[in-house]
């Protein structure tokens, strides 16, 4: 049966990374053979979950408003062209 929920291609992978076949039958609870990958069903929803929280949790930087793009640069002693350029470019955004 297949399913393209994203865990099982993550359980997958790590189930090939761990050096297992994932389509190999292992013993899983009360003796049922079950494929190698879905031993690896906990991780890698964990592991989905984890990534899911870290982008959740991950700034976001609102866009400069619009009266202080462009504004002028006052810059102080000797700097490469493009460190200013790069700055000019921040200072758009």
């Amino acid at each position: 049966m297949a399913s393209n929920e994203p865990w099982i291609a993550r359980a997958r992978t790590m189930a090939e990374v761990a050096g297992h076949d994932p389509d190999a039958r292992i013993a899983g609870p009360g003796g049922k053979l079950m494929p190698a990958w879905s031993a690896f069903r906990a991780a890698a929803m964990a592991a989905l979950k984890a990534e899911a929280d870290a982008a959740a949790r991950a700034p976001i930087i609102p866009p400069q408003a619009p009266e202080f793009q462009g504004s002028p640069l006052k810059v102080i002693g000797e700097h490469d062209p493009n460190t200013i350029a790069q700055m000019q470019t921040c200072m758009g955004v």
